[in-house]
This record gives structure tokens, C-alpha cells and sequence, in this order.
């Protein structure tokens, strides 16, 4: 039997199909191509695994918010050769230590006041695997204190600092050009030597057929 559908009953259907897969596509895949701009930028700015201080307009479009009162570095990495360690100098002021992934989440932050010191070590390991990124989305531990594992490989370290001072902010920003991002490569795994099972000793109770036969022949 042949269906037959009323004519604006089917072509409402199939507007509201086209609407909801056009919401999903945009919920699930600009946040993404968003943040793959924003990471070309940072790379063509400061070079893949390396770290820079932002002028205010960069630091607005990395951010979307208003530069002023604040400065920014940011450090676009990629862990595909290695692990990321970075080496963060603030001077004595607020500040904040950000780790993003490419998907736009929030994977690891510290400030001043959870570290209690102002030259920190942040060491970022790959760690999970596809599936975790898309279904696991809370924020790791922060485990020995300065190591992490994220599950995408590509993202960014943003380290944040108050100025409230104009008169010396370009001091303030050479100071936070000391701090410094690398990735080192991860050391191969070490493999043991392979040795052939020692022979087991003969067992004392095990009758000698050997000489049995010898005796018959004798």
C-alpha cells in the first residue's frame, strides 16, 4: 500500500530534519574550526612548541575579551613528537596557568594562589584516546601537582597575568617573555634481551634406560 503524505505535513518534516541536523553541525563543529583558526594564528605568530607574548589585539582574538588591564602569552603545541613542558616566570602579580584543548575544553588551570609559588614547571602528556575526547570531559587531577595527561594532542597553553600598571607594563611583558614551552621527545622503551631457558637438571629419581639396555646386551 502507497503512503501518501499531505503536502505541508511532509515538507514541514523535512524542514525540521534539515534544522535540527544543521544545529548539530554547528554545536558539534564550530567550536572546533573556531579554535583550528585561532591555533593557525598562534602558530604563524610564535612557531609550533614555542611560546609568545601577545600584543592586546592578538590576546582579544585569541580570547574574545577585552585586553586591557591584562597580559597574555600563549604556547600552541602539538604532542605528536613528545611531551610538553612548560617553564612558566611571572612576576609578583595574579596569575593564571591555562591548558585547552583543539576542541575549545578547558583541560587544566592553576593561579597564583593554588600554586603559592611564581615559577612553575607544567609538564603535558598525551594520554586516552579518541573516544575519551569525545565522551570525557572533565578536568583531570592535577596528580604529582605539575603533570597532566590530556587526550588531544593538539592545544594550547595560555599563562595570564593582572596589569593594572601601565607604567610598567613593558617590563612586566619582557618578564613574562622569560617563560618558555618545549617539547621533548618521548624515550623509546627499552627492551629486554631475550635469552634462551636454561636446561633443566635431570631428575635423580628418573630410571637410566641407557644403562638397562647395556645390561641386557652384556
Amino acid at each position: 500500500m502507497r503512503l501518501k503524505f499531505k503536502f505541508p505535513v511532509f515538507w514541514t518534516s523535512v524542514a525540521l530534519v534539515v534544522a535540527v541536523i544543521v544545529h548539530l553541525s554547528y554545536v558539534l563543529f564550530t567550536p572546533t574550526r573556531a579554535m583550528d583558526a585561532k591555533f593557525d594564528r598562534a602558530v604563524a605568530k610564535s612557531g609550533m612548541n614555542t611560546l609568545s607574548v601577545l600584543n592586546p589585539a592578538e590576546a582579544r582574538a585569541l580570547t574574545g575579551l577585552p585586553a586591557g588591564g591584562s597580559i597574555y602569552a600563549v604556547c600552541p603545541y602539538n604532542l605528536r613528537d613528545g611531551d610538553l613542558t612548560v617553564n612558566a616566570t611571572f612576576p609578583s602579580r595574579p596569575w593564571t596557568l591555562s591548558v585547552y584543548g583543539i576542541s575549545g575544553a578547558r583541560l587544566f588551570s592553576v593561579n597564583d594562589k593554588q600554586a603559592g609559588v611564581d615559577d612553575v614547571t607544567l609538564e603535558v602528556k598525551r594520554g586516552g584516546n579518541f573516544w575519551d575526547v569525545l565522551t570525557d570531559h572533565a578536568q583531570p587531577e592535577i596528580g604529582d601537582g605539575w603533570s597532566i595527561e590530556v587526550k588531544e594532542r593538539r592545544g594550547f597553553a595560555v599563562l595570564w597575568m593582572a596589569d593594572a600598571d601601565p607604567v610598567v607594563s613593558e617590563r612586566l611583558r619582557a618578564d613574562l617573555a622569560q617563560s618558555k614551552c618545549v617539547v621533548a621527545p618521548r624515550p623509546e622503551p627499552v627492551v629486554a634481551p631475550q635469552t634462551e631457558p636454561e636446561a633443566a637438571p635431570p631428575d635423580e629419581d628418573e630410571p637410566d634406560f641407557d644403562s638397562d639396555d647395556e645390561a641386557v646386551e652384556g
